[in-house]
């Protein structure tokens, strides 16, 4: 028996597919459990289908937020390390929505914490830029290297952030972990935080990351640092001139505005003066002495939960900022 079609039959059978296909993929992002089963039962191949950025239908369910969706398409096999155009997998989408339980669900399903996209992020950093700290402390639990936070792919936190705008984040990462405020994002021309922030033409980020002592003369995009790109892109005088004009010397009082109106209100409260000739905003501050201050002034235990969850070596506790380098 000749198991092959002629040409007009595959063309018939692909066409059939193809629509087969989009139906699935439509009831999945529609939340329709039971055509989603059907189609499932019909042909359990399709469970793994890809689409032309190769996202899945759980990639789909989980940016949904549907737990219900998540479950079915597990039990018929769907991999929940099937990785999108970018290399995430569906457990990064849920962790950007910050849905806990379907989380854990990828989780015991056996989802790979540690998993890097090709953007050099990983499912943690993810979960910080967009603020789900209880993903964070979750996560952490379930990760094979539980004693550090911030990894060399962690280091992107802030650029992330940057991208949500989220400036408690940019603000935590670069003053208390001192992460890389000028750090490279490779797979997107070397762009950095203040030459996003530029392209994102947002004058309070680039202010707010000037203060944080980002450099306007690092090459960024396409090997322009920050005023170059500034001219190219055109339209953007404000942000021109707050790169051009930026007075550090008021940076700390900034600064302390900032944080006076954010969830880490208190940290800056008894800082020291920041001296003329340097950028040294921060001094002589221990973890013990941030975690006491955080506890005192986050009234929101999710928020809270990410500084109890962390810990830093004795020889690395003490603060400094601008001139002595970040981590």
């Amino acid at each position: 028996m000749n198991l092959t079609r002629d040409s007009s039959s595959r063309s018939m059978y692909w066409k059939e597919m193809d629509e087969v296909v989009a139906n699935l993929f439509h009831f999945t992002d529609c939340n329709h459990v039971f055509m989603v089963e059907r189609i499932l039962m019909s042909d359990i191949r399709l469970v793994n289908v890809r689409d032309d950025d190769l996202l899945t239908c759980l990639h789909i369910a989980t940016g949904n937020g549907s737990l219900e969706m998540v479950e079915l398409l597990l039990n018929y096999g769907s991999d929940p390390n099937a990785c999108d155009l970018l290399g995430t997998t569906p457990l990064f989408h849920a962790a950007a929505n910050g849905n806990i339980d379907i989380v854990r669900e990828l989780i015991n399903a056996g989802a790979n914490i540690a998993h890097i996209s090709d953007l050099q992020t990983d499912v943690i950093s993810i979960a910080v830029a967009y603020g789900h700290f209880e993903v964070v402390k979750f996560l952490q639990t379930c990760h094979p290297d539980q004693s550090s936070l911030l990894t060399p792919q962690r280091r992107l936190t802030v650029l992330a952030a940057c991208l949500t705008t989220n400036f408690d984040v940019i603000m935590f990462f670069t003053l208390f972990w001192r992460s890389d405020i000028d750090a490279i994002w490779f797979p997107f021309g070397r762009l950095n935080a203040l030459g996003l922030a530029v392209f994102l033409n947002n004058v309070d980020l680039v202010e707010l990351l000037l203060d944080l002592g980002a450099s306007s003369s690092v090459p960024s995009l396409n090997y322009l640092n920050a005023v170059e790109l500034c001219r190219n892109l055109g339209g953007r005088e404000a942000v021109y001139k707050c790169l051009t004009k930026h007075d550090a010397v008021k940076a700390g009082q900034r600064l302390e505005q900032r944080i006076l109106a954010s969830p880490l209100r208190s940290a800056l409260c008894q800082s020291p003066t920041p001296q003329k000739d340097k950028k040294k905003l921060l001094d002589s501050y221990t973890m013990t002495d941030l975690k006491r201050l955080f506890a005192s002034s986050w009234g929101d235990s999710s928020s809270k939960s990410l500084v109890d969850s962390v810990s830093e070596p004795v020889s690395r506790m003490t603060l400094r900022f601008g001139d002595s380098g970040y981590l």
